[in-house]
């Protein structure tokens, strides 16, 4: 009894620190783009992480803070025009989507959601930005993205 409370106890561990889905997915050698991708998202991620941080912990946004967000949206928007492809945009991405939807930037949060979901159908971020555009669309009404689907 005890054994299989520490296996089950052990499990929910492994399941709780295993929460992003690109971990499932493995890791593969990086191709000489994605190299370049990692490194334009460097100063993308400094900025990204601690807004990231202070959204999801329903902190308050400073001026500075949102001419930060504003900043990582161009950035990530460039990369996303430069890289369509590749695969190492997809975390930042969502990261940002999920960022813009917190910050009520909805048409923002929607496209970059929809950017995943479009671009990289296969990834396990798919299926979430999937659920995360349904959810928009309950909140705000199905045609409240009428725009933005034919941008």
């Amino acid at each position: 009894m005890a054994q299989t409370l520490m296996i089950i106890f052990m499990l929910c561990i492994m399941c709780l620190t295993s929460l992003d889905p690109a971990l499932a997915a493995g890791k593969k050698k990086k191709s000489k783009a994605d190299q370049e991708v990692d490194k334009a998202l460097e100063p993308v991620m400094q900025e990204l992480t601690p807004l990231s941080q202070k959204s999801d912990a329903k902190g308050l946004f400073s001026p500075t803070d949102m001419s930060n967000a504003l900043d990582v949206k161009l950035q990530l928007l460039d990369l996303m025009k430069d890289y369509a492809t590749s695969e190492e945009l997809i975390k930042p991405t969502f990261q940002a989507a999920r960022l813009f939807k917190n910050r009520e930037m909805f048409d923002d949060a929607y496209d970059f959601f929809n950017f995943i979901q479009t671009s990289f159908p296969q990834s396990p971020y798919a299926a979430q930005a999937k659920v995360e555009i349904r959810h928009l669309k309950q909140q705000l009404g199905d045609n409240y993205f009428a725009d933005s689907a034919g941008k």
